[in-house]
């Protein structure tokens, strides 16, 4: 954010005292953004761990702050996560034909970066559930 400023023309004293009130208000720590990230992520729009990770690092947020808020997360919340989100989408399609539903539920979680084998379990409970 330094070099930003910088670049557009501001003094160094201005640089640094906006620098140091942002980070007294909290607003310029990297814990609180990635807090802030991962709820986003498991809440709006539920995602698993491996999209959460990938979008932290993607923002620059350090490997160690990394672990240090996905170590919130556990297990049995992903996997109540992705149940939740792949049984209304199992149900939205029941319209189709057995293997293509299996298949885009299958899809579906992946991409919201849920753990292989959790959804692989997953579409097994559906097809017996159903």
């Amino acid at each position: 954010m330094a070099r930003r400023l910088a670049e557009k023309g501001y003094e160094e004293k201005v640089i640094c005292d906006t620098l140091d009130g942002l980070e007294k208000q909290g607003l310029l720590s990297d814990k609180k953004f990635a807090q802030d990230l991962v709820s986003q992520l498991t809440a709006g729009r539920p995602s698993g761990l491996k999209k959460i990770s990938f979008e932290l690092k993607r923002r620059g947020i350090s490997s160690k702050i990394r672990e240090e808020v996905l170590s919130s997360i556990t297990p049995e919340d992903e996997a109540a996560c992705a149940r939740q989100i792949g049984l209304a989408r199992w149900e939205r399609l029941e319209r189709f034909e057995p293997e293509k539903r299996k298949k885009r539920v299958y899809d579906f979680l992946v991409r919201r970066g849920f753990d292989y084998q959790l959804v692989r379990d997953l579409i097994e409970k559906f097809e017996t559930q159903c």
